[in-house]
């Protein structure tokens, strides 16, 4: 859900957009593990929480322990984006958007995935599960297609007039059994899907081909619509 703000904010934040903190955020997100660090003599709670001691310093511990699954395919989404070599990724996992509402409030909200490029920008919502089955997504879906207008206006306001790109709105989900009438809204949202399945085959390729595999990927979901480079 959207959340109200009492002024102007920045309408794209917090955005890793030169190379040191693209590859600075690349390196977090291609961890499998979150740290903490407490004072010697704190980790007890932690430790019964979960955390591991990863090491022993001065006068502090060093604590992780595995990402949750959700958190783990949003990484995995996200490296596919960074392989592409978009010239824009969002930041860690607080990044949002913000628009003003037609009340005059400002509102913001929080976005999984956003990536943009000379023509083009990725917004995606990425929704995970630990096992295959079933997973109502119809108030997601809603709930994002109807911000779509917002999230729009707000990011051509963010690079300014002489940007137009093409938005393409994505749904990423993992081990999500789809229902017929979710694909349906989906579709009838524009609103794209892609499944473990497709993203695993990008990430594949990314791997091997880097920026290349970026022009494929458009040409797959752009849907005909030309794309200049």
């Amino acid at each position: 859900m959207a959340k109200i703000k009492t002024e102007a904010v920045p309408l794209l934040a917090p955005l890793s957009s030169t190379d040191g903190e693209k590859h600075a955020e690349y390196r977090r997100r291609r961890d499998d593990l979150i740290y903490e660090r407490v004072p010697i003599g704190g980790e007890a709670p932690y430790l019964a929480d979960g955390w591991k001691i990863s090491k022993k310093l001065k006068r502090q511990i060093r604590l992780s322990r595995a990402k949750a699954i959700d958190r783990q395919f949003e990484d995995h989404v996200w490296k596919v984006f960074y392989r592409m070599g978009y010239d824009d990724l969002n930041k860690g996992y607080t990044f949002t958007i913000s628009y003003k509402a037609a009340d005059g409030t400002y509102r913001e909200k929080q976005v999984d995935v956003y990536a943009k490029d000379n023509e083009t920008v990725i917004v995606g919502e990425c929704k995970a599960c630990e096992d295959y089955r079933p997973r109502s997504l119809s108030k997601d879906i809603a709930e994002f297609a109807g911000l779509k207008k917002q999230f729009a206006d707000a990011i051509r306001a963010h690079y300014g007039r002489d940007f137009k790109p093409k938005i393409l709105w994505f749904f990423f989900t993992n081990k999500v059994l789809w229902s017929n009438a979710d694909k349906n809204k989906a579709t009838a949202e524009q609103i794209k899907i892609m499944t473990e399945r497709e993203i695993d085959y990008f990430s594949q390729l990314a791997e091997h081909l880097g920026r290349a595999t970026r022009f494929q990927f458009l040409a797959e979901y752009l849907g005909g619509q030309k794309y200049q480079n």
